[in-house]
């Protein structure tokens, strides 16, 4: 898992929506290597239903299966966010 070089290409729009939350259910996204508490401070949900979380604490993008199971990381060098 931890020799993946890259996620592939990711591309995000941005629309002007108003989203309603209808539940909110928790997930354990920790991998092996995490040393801190993960910090989800960006996602990007995918054509195919996966969604790319980018992981503050841990500095990694994690890609999460329609299970919400983590199925790649990537490490990145710096902390990843949303901007």
């Amino acid at each position: 898992m931890y020799s993946l070089q890259a996620l592939g290409e990711v591309v995000c729009t941005f629309t002007n929506h108003v989203v309603a939350v209808a539940m909110c259910v928790s997930h354990n996204i920790k991998v092996t290597y995490d040393k801190e508490t993960s910090e989800i401070s960006g996602l990007c949900g995918l054509p195919n239903g996966e969604l790319l979380l980018a992981d503050k604490n841990n500095t990694k993008l994690k890609l999460l299966n329609t299970n919400y199971e983590v199925i790649a990381v990537c490490d990145v060098p710096k902390f990843p966010q949303d901007e």
